[in-house]
């Protein structure tokens, strides 16, 4: 293992940032995006070694949940070619083929709940019960981006 990790390399320029370069910057445009780079560099630094793991929980969580909402509703789950989705997909940047399969599959996945809300939608008296499942994918899903859950 290589050290200083990623994280800990990531979470050492926050804070040299934040300490030497954060007090010379003029309130004003420059210091909120140099604050809004510093939170996306503490995000970073807390969670890039759980993405795998997250995906993968989210990934399930999503397909279960599109399960549980066409079976609330009585609609037919239309199959998805998740790998034509992963096909059509690029991710720049993203060179771990098995991450890039992950990413892929939750954007299909994604898609496809998409499509469905805009069903519902259109529907909405249809059954209220499903929101109820939409809201809570939402709480987990946050909460796992968030790091304070990465099971599914």
């Amino acid at each position: 293992m290589l050290r200083p990790t990623v994280g800990e390399l990531l979470e050492g320029v926050r804070v040299q940032l934040a300490a030497q370069v954060l007090p010379s910057v003029p309130a004003g445009a420059e210091a909120r995006q140099l604050k809004a780079a510093l939170h996306v560099l503490e995000m970073v630094a807390e969670t890039w070694d759980r993405e795998h793991t997250r995906l993968e929980a989210d990934n399930a969580d999503i397909d279960r949940t599109i399960e549980a909402f066409c079976s609330q509703t009585g609609r037919v789950r239309e199959p998805t070619d998740h790998r034509a989705a992963a096909a059509k997909n690029r991710f720049p940047g993203v060179r771990d083929e098995q991450l890039r399969r992950l990413m892929a599959r939750n954007q299909s996945l994604q898609e496809e709940l998409e499509a469905l809300q805009q069903r519902r939608r259109r529907h909405p008296d249809a059954d209220p019960g499903a929101d109820q499942l939409l809201l809570e994918l939402h709480i987990r899903t946050t909460a796992r981006s968030e790091g304070r859950n990465d099971s599914g």
